[in-house]
């Protein structure tokens, strides 16, 4: 009884830990055709006061940076990589190096050459690292399924 309490606890714990993560950063897409053959998907982090995550564009050795992984699919291809908007930048004295983060909302774009005019679904899996001035928590994933039609 004991060992079903406690991994009932543990699991609860944990599912609670996750929801406290996904309440810092709230993820949502939007797409735009821009004729019959590509698409721009455009990907948007809004992040609640004080929280931030990170650039995909850190030198190593620095802090987790936000990544996006499209599945591979026949329908569709990918045209160059995924762009952000502007990351502010500033010095770290821990990673002792400049890092570019985003606060408030920050923006991704990943433009899709469309191989059939049937709708489809982009899959994508992103990871981040959502941190406050004092802490940051476990990276996180979010999975996308967004509807090209």
């Amino acid at each position: 009884m004991k060992k079903a309490f406690l991994i009932a606890f543990i699991l609860m714990s944990s599912y609670s830990f996750a929801q406290i993560i996904k309440e810092h950063v709230q993820w949502s897409y939007s797409v735009k055709k821009i004729n019959k053959t590509e698409a721009i998907i455009t990907i948007t982090a809004m992040m609640d006061n004080g929280w931030h995550i990170y650039s995909q564009k850190l030198k190593e050795g620095g802090p987790i940076k936000t990544s996006f992984n499209f599945q591979a699919s026949p329908q569709y291809d990918l045209i160059g990589e995924t762009i952000e908007s502007a990351p502010q930048i500033e010095y770290d004295s821990i990673f002792k190096m400049d890092i570019g983060f985003f606060e408030g909302i920050a923006t991704f774009q990943q433009k899709v050459k469309l191989k059939t005019q049937d709708p489809i679904s982009v899959k994508c899996k992103l990871e981040y690292s959502p941190c406050s001035k004092s802490v940051c928590l476990i990276p996180a994933t979010e999975e996308l399924d967004i509807l090209l039609d």
